[in-house]
């Protein structure tokens, strides 16, 4: 699946987001004095959906891998900045220049080793404050970035053609690669590659770190009950949008 040709930039939060911009001095005051944590449990849940789509990248080029992956650099960018932490912001400067450098590559990029250990120590650096950060700024960053992510993935999700949309769907819904190949003429790992790819994109849109990143198309599969109504909900809008032109 070809990538849309824009300019790449995580950094814009920077001009509209919440870190450093809060017209509400108190309540940002407030939310950095919070004695509130995220639970050992938001904490695994955070460490898997961080991790997951890192080594889902490691191999293979998956747009929802890489924009989940820019969500945390973005939400770690305004935890560093709002807590003045400074080794975590040189870790997001090289983080930003690991991200650049992919989107702008032609075709499906694979971090080499070196940038995969750039992801890699960002995302650790963010992981190991997860305790000490206080829950309302974790919840301000993650809001600002969310916003964000939604856009690209919406985007992501109508520029797939509409076989592979359905295809996901049908694995959600039971059916096997194997099965949905014949019917579709097309190769086995065509089709798994498409399917897992729109199905991490509807993960991206769930929005909901309690659940695993389908990183295959057995544990795609397995989620049906989670992300069939996020289907359903981006289907009825196409159509709506089809009966309208």
């Amino acid at each position: 699946m070809s990538k849309p040709r824009k300019k790449y930039n995580p950094r814009k939060f920077q001009r509209t987001g919440w870190a450093g911009e809060s017209e509400n001095a108190f309540a940002r005051a407030f939310a950095l004095a919070s004695t509130e944590r995220l639970s050992q449990q938001e904490i695994d849940s955070l460490s898997l959906s961080m991790l997951l789509p890192l080594d889902t990248m490691r191999t293979n080029w998956c747009p929802a891998s890489f924009n989940l992956i820019s969500h945390f650099y973005r939400v770690a960018r305004i935890v560093a900045t709002e807590m003045k932490i400074g080794l975590l912001t040189e870790a997001c400067d090289a983080a930003w220049r690991v991200l650049h450098d992919l989107y702008e590559t032609d075709g499906k990029p694979v971090p080499t080793a070196s940038q995969y250990d750039v992801l890699r120590y960002m995302l650790d650096a963010l992981l190991v404050l997860l305790p000490e950060i206080p829950l309302p700024v974790w919840k301000m960053a993650d809001e600002s970035s969310r916003e964000t992510i939604k856009t690209r993935m919406t985007e992501q999700y109508l520029l797939l053609p509409e076989w592979a949309r359905l295809a996901a769907i049908d694995v959600l819904s039971g059916k096997t690669v194997k099965d949905l190949a014949a019917n579709l003429e097309r190769t086995e790992k065509e089709v798994s590659e498409n399917v897992r790819i729109a199905g991490a994109i509807l993960y991206t849109l769930r929005a909901d770190s309690s659940i695993p990143f389908p990183s295959t198309v057995t544990k795609l599969r397995k989620l049906g009950e989670q992300l069939l109504p996020v289907a359903a909900q981006y289907e009825l809008a196409i159509n709506q949008i089809r009966r309208a032109a």
